[in-house]
Order: C-alpha cells, then structure tokens, then sequence
C-alpha cells in the first residue's frame, strides 16, 4: 500500500479512505478533515507563505576553460560558476580563458567538467 493510498486511492483502485492490505496499527489520516482544521490551516499558510528556496545561482551564459584548467561553466559577469560567490580578484583566476555558448564546441576541447560547476548549473548545461 502506498504512502498516498489515503488520499488518492492505491495501484489496486481502492477508493481513497480504504483499509484493505494496510497496517492495522497505522492511523488513518483524513486531509480534508485535517485541513478543516482552523489552526492548522493558519500554521500551514503560515509555514509557507516564510519559508524560501534560499537564493538562486546566477545565469548560466557559456562555458569557460584554460589549457590547463577544467572546464566551468561561465556566469553573466564572466566568473566561474563554482566561483561566483568569492571576491572578483579571486574569482576571476582564469587567465585569457576559451569561452563558447555552444556545449558541443566546450565538450570538443576534451576538458573535464568541473564537479561543482555541474553541481549548480541547470539541466540544459549538462553534458549529455
């Protein structure tokens, strides 16, 4: 029984609600009754309306390497995507780096990709 069998019904077309297969020893929560429910309604709006997805990585614009470096993928003012959060005398270490927009002409330099620079960047940069 899935985690969800409660709300939607299961794989098996129960109705949402139903008991069959489950664990007797599991409480039976019911969402639209929970949600009636003014205080924690007002604590789930609440809870929402604060939180936040922390701040966003800069624009991704290229990509960026040297003879000698790793391939990183290049923000709008022209750091390091893995860099971008240090001082500009620091972040910009690359010195004279090939730049391209073109995924196909980065990949064709035979550079690897820098781990943190991938671990940032959007799912359109990533190598495929």
């Amino acid at each position: 029984r899935s985690c969800c069998g409660d709300v939607a019904g299961d794989a098996e077309g129960n109705q949402p609600g139903g008991r069959s297969g489950g664990d007797p020893e599991m409480p039976r929560v019911e969402i639209t009754k929970t949600l009636q429910d003014r205080k924690l309604a007002g604590w789930v709006h609440q809870a929402l309306a604060s939180s936040s997805a922390g701040a966003s990585e800069p624009e991704c614009t290229g990509f960026m390497a040297t003879a000698r470096s790793q391939l990183h993928i290049s923000t709008a003012k022209g750091y390091p995507l893995c860099q971008h959060k240090q001082a500009a005398r620091r972040a910009d270490r690359l010195a004279y780096p090939l730049t391209t927009s073109d995924k196909f002409e980065a990949i064709a330099w035979e550079q690897r990709f820098c781990r943190t620079c991938l671990s940032k960047c959007p799912a359109s940069f990533l190598p495929q």
